[in-house]
């Protein structure tokens, strides 16, 4: 599982770092005002802030299947999820 979640955050690091124009560029992935959040207007940190915040999409919020149901919001057929590390994945208690 540890491996997973490591290989996962680097390709997508590689990923995003591979459609960066170096004669244009920025630090894509901390943009002011447009940091990623959840339903709760709380703000994603660590690399869940690196890893939501260069998604593509437009908009910054983000939730699970489950809470976007619970809010009546209606999730588009063919729509795909993406990936995060869990808050306590690197706790001491799993190292």
């Amino acid at each position: 599982m540890k491996n997973k979640i490591y290989q996962m955050v680097t390709d997508q690091i590689i990923e995003q770092l591979e459609q960066v124009n170096a004669s244009d560029y920025n630090t894509p992935w901390f943009c002011v005002g447009h940091s990623p959040i959840n339903l709760r207007g709380t703000a994603y940190r660590g690399i869940n802030h690196v890893l939501l915040s260069h998604s593509g999409f437009s908009s910054n919020i983000w939730a699970t299947f489950k809470q976007w149901g619970e809010h009546d919001c209606k999730i588009r057929s063919g729509a795909f999820a993406l990936r995060g590390v869990p808050k306590n994945w690197l706790s001491p208690s799993r190292l």
